[in-house]
């Protein structure tokens, strides 16, 4: 599946079934690499930004996104990886490669 329509289908990640059968740190780069083009696909569409803008290890917040977009971004997050957070990952994980590996070891255990 395209990462394009990821955004779209609500379904996991591809590469997420290899990360749990394997547990190889290739697979794991993979679907992190494959979280983060998702992130920064969402957060250039919600700000209305071009997404070469978007750097990984730039603080999400400091993107000009709001509180509402926060929310939205991650119940999309939790929807698109079909995972919950108790809280907000964001404040422990500001950036995109923090909130990426983050993310992805928490889908990789569900599995």
């Amino acid at each position: 599946m395209a990462i394009e329509n990821l955004h779209h289908h609500h379904s996991t990640p591809h590469d997420a079934s290899a990360v749990s059968a394997s547990g190889s740190s290739h697979d794991t780069g993979r679907l992190v690499a494959e979280i983060q083009q998702w992130m920064i696909s969402q957060l250039a569409e919600e700000l209305q930004i071009n997404r070469d803008k978007m750097k990984v290890d730039q603080p999400i917040l400091s993107c000009g996104i709001d509180s509402m977009q926060v929310v939205i971004f991650v119940a999309k997050l939790e929807d698109w990886l079909g995972i919950r957070f108790s809280n907000n990952p964001l404040e422990e994980h500001s950036t995109i490669e923090a909130l990426s590996h983050y993310v992805a070891d928490m889908a990789g255990k569900r599995l």
